[in-house]
């Protein structure tokens, strides 16, 4: 009787200790994520180097020897997909407008990236699924350091921040935090990241205060 019961008191404490370690997996697997992202310019190339502590490593690329501007993100198994900016839209003239439109290794569209004309917020980006389902929007405010991505029918909570850090002496990085990573695919989170990253000085120009002089 006495072996039973040690017997039974073990298992249980089997099951508890394999119950909370399961729970621990699965609330590890629904956290969000963390990446910084820097800008680096070369003749040919721009590279959007991209770091993380919990999340993969990578980089998005952007060639010159493409007709179009390119997003092309990679990690250590290779190219993941590519952001491709449109041509003949307002993203042409004014950066807050910008559309790209994001393709897998198949070069199935995954979805796309589309800058909305008119809105308070300094740029506001609308984020659409391979099904064409709005799923998330990014909001920059009139500092020009933070986007806010928000669920389309609710800005109580974000799905992820993208902050800006200045650097005097050399060229801003940004910071992305995703709080919630099931709503948009995290090679269009990327994507956008670099976007942004590239958009930063063109911004910084078309809100710069507009110096007028009479002579």
């Amino acid at each position: 009787m006495k072996l039973k019961t040690i017997l039974f008191v073990v298992l249980t404490a089997l099951l508890a200790v394999g119950f909370f370690a399961c729970a621990d997996t699965q609330q590890e697997s629904e956290q969000g994520y963390h990446f910084n992202i820097h800008k680096q310019e070369y003749p040919l190339a721009t590279f959007f180097s991209i770091t993380s502590d919990d999340s993969y490593p990578g980089v998005v690329k952007k060639s010159v020897f493409r007709f179009r501007t390119n997003y092309d993100l990679s990690d250590r198994h290779g190219w993941q997909a590519s952001g491709i900016k449109r041509i003949g839209s307002l993203g042409s003239f004014y950066p807050w407008a910008t559309e790209i439109d994001i393709y897998d290794t198949r070069w199935e569209w995954m979805g796309m990236i589309d800058g909305q004309a008119v809105s308070t917020a300094a740029a506001r980006f609308s984020i659409y699924d391979a099904d064409s389902q709005l799923v998330g929007i990014a909001y920059l405010d009139h500092t020009l350091r933070t986007y806010t991505i928000t669920y389309p029918n609710s800005e109580a909570y974000p799905i992820a921040q993208l902050i800006r850090n200045y650097d005097p002496k050399g060229q801003d990085s940004w910071s992305a935090i995703v709080y919630d990573p099931d709503p948009i695919d995290e090679r269009i989170i990327r994507i956008f990241a670099a976007m942004a990253c590239d958009l930063q000085d063109v911004l910084d120009e078309y809100y710069a205060p507009k110096n007028d002089t009479i002579d």
